[in-house]
């Protein structure tokens, strides 16, 4: 195996340390993004926004058309109903 240059180490790093913080950065859009309740009443599932203190905010609740979900949703919501039933 061949060493690398100084030049090749230091792109190296900079390469790894982008990646990381784009994981970074998607990681914390995607908790922040998080901010939403579901819960089922009488057959029919509702949202609403939950605030920073983690308070239900109901009073905007709307009825949720399970078909236009998007995959993330779905699989929160799947992984949510899963863990309800065990």
């Amino acid at each position: 195996m061949e060493k690398l240059s100084p030049l090749q180490r230091i792109s190296a790093c900079v390469i790894a340390t982008n990646f990381f913080a784009i994981n970074l950065f998607v990681i914390i859009t995607s908790l922040i993004q998080e901010n939403s309740a579901y819960w089922v009443v009488d057959n029919i599932l509702y949202t609403a926004n939950v605030s920073k203190d983690g308070r239900i905010l109901n009073e905007n609740a709307t009825r949720v058309n399970v078909f236009d979900l998007s995959e993330k949703e779905v699989k929160n919501l799947l992984s949510i109903i899963d863990n309800i039933n065990s």
